[in-house]
């Protein structure tokens, strides 16, 4: 009778490089809205990829910042599929509708911050899993809420910092096509 060897799978990147950085630039008055835009390459379902958003910015009582992703190029707000930000510490999760945000009950720590939305687009079953983390962190609360929305029809991202702005906000979104390796042991 043949044993079947215990095997290892490892996720592997073929290739990984960053396919924007966005800043937008300072306000030009105190307390006013400034915002930058990028076009979004969306995910594979025929690959298995992976996208990654990266945002830092200095969390405070007096600042607002906004993450959209839309269905469109223009990142318009009819075309938003989700809204992810932080206003006064805390963190919330909105859709396409103005009123549609829902707050997080933990408020998050004040000084800098980097939020990260990831989104893995799955070959074989041609759907994506999402996730999202504060400082390392997953925070479910978002994750759940983000999980809704499709990110093979991403198209573009917004980045919309508001209130007194001691130093912008800067985002990196980076792209990487993943295998998985097989080793046995």
């Amino acid at each position: 009778m043949k044993s079947l060897l215990p095997s290892i799978f490892m996720p592997i990147c073929a290739w990984a490089g960053v396919t924007a950085v966005m800043e937008p630039p300072m306000p030009e008055f105190a307390d006013s809205e400034s915002s930058a835009l990028s076009a979004v390459e969306p995910l594979s379902a025929s690959a298995s990829e992976l996208m990654t958003v990266s945002v830092s910015f200095r969390n405070a009582a007096t600042n607002q910042l906004e993450v959209w992703i839309c269905t469109d190029e223009a990142a318009s707000r009819a075309c938003r599929d989700v809204v992810l930000g932080v206003d006064e510490g805390r963190m919330f999760v909105g859709g396409r509708d103005a009123g549609s945000e829902m707050f997080d009950s933990a408020v998050l720590p004040f000084g800098q911050v980097v939020l990260d939305i990831t989104a893995r687009s799955r070959q074989l079953s041609g759907n994506a899993l999402v996730g999202v983390s504060v400082n390392g962190t997953e925070n479910v609360f978002a994750k759940l809420n983000v999980s809704a929305s499709n990110p093979m029809e991403w198209r573009s991202l917004r980045i919309v910092s508001r209130g007194v702005i001691e130093e912008t906000p800067s985002a990196t979104i980076s792209k990487s096509k993943v295998g998985t390796l097989v080793k046995l042991l």
